[in-house]
């Protein structure tokens, strides 16, 4: 038996972890509230 797995809601935003972690705090608060993500739930 396959298992799928819907992808969560960090991944189909298609934002890059990497990325967020080198961000300046407020830059990423922006942009993951403009992906639709709330960034008090993301520690980076």
């Amino acid at each position: 038996m396959v298992e799928i797995f819907a992808p969560t809601d960090f991944e189909a935003s298609g934002l890059d972890a990497e990325e967020l972690e080198f961000m300046d705090a407020k830059e990423r608060r922006k942009v993951l509230e403009e992906a639709g993500l709330d960034p008090e739930v993301y520690d980076f």
